[in-house]
């Protein structure tokens, strides 16, 4: 059971190893007053956002991206988490967001790097790589794909090892080409 709890702990670091980060600046809060103090407010609503492009989805019929609220494990409030499920943060195509509060008439509104144009692209290149097209893979990607965990008896623990699998076999043969070590040997803790 511990063996496959890393390995999809390896899954998922190396998923979100791939994402590309939006850095988002707030700049505006409606309801600040419904919180106690700054500190309470700063909890539930960050000064600044670092959101990965894969937590963003289409909205239907918008040039927007929709994504859940962060789960921000501060203790703020015991029904911050629960609610966060029920409420979409919203990036508009100028690159603002807002960040719906976790008390009711609250909102957040943030600056962000990137616009859903940019993300779009990046989720679209992703896709395209891990679909075989290597040219459209960042070095990131092609690591991910050309390597996986193998049990090594002599250290007992998981090692990185260069993938053998048939379907990953020109991400495999690009990573080799370019010289990416891509932490091969690297024991997963």
């Amino acid at each position: 059971m511990k063996t496959f709890l890393l390995l999809i702990t390896f899954m998922l670091t190396m998923d979100a190893a791939l994402a590309e980060t939006v850095n988002c600046t707030r700049y505006k809060i409606d309801g600040k007053n419904l919180f106690k103090n700054m500190t309470e407010l700063n909890l539930a609503l960050p000064e600044t956002l670092q959101i990965p492009d894969q937590d963003f989805v289409e909205k239907t019929g918008s040039k927007s991206m929709l994504g859940n609220p962060l789960e921000i494990n501060s203790g703020f409030s015991t029904g911050f988490n629960k609610s966060a499920k029920s409420r979409k943060m919203t990036l508009m195509p100028n690159g603002k967001l807002i960040y719906p509060g976790p008390v009711n008439n609250t909102v957040a509104r943030y600056e962000c790097d990137k616009n859903p144009s940019e993300i779009k692209a990046i989720q679209a290149k992703r896709q395209n790589c891990r679909t075989g097209n290597v040219d459209e893979c960042s070095n990131d990607d092609l690591c991910q794909f050309a390597t996986n965990s193998k049990w090594s008896s002599a250290d007992k623990a998981r090692v990185i090892a260069w993938n053998e699998d048939a379907r990953w076999a020109n991400h495999l043969s690009a990573a080799k080409k370019l010289d990416l070590n891509c932490s091969v040997g690297k024991l997963i803790k």
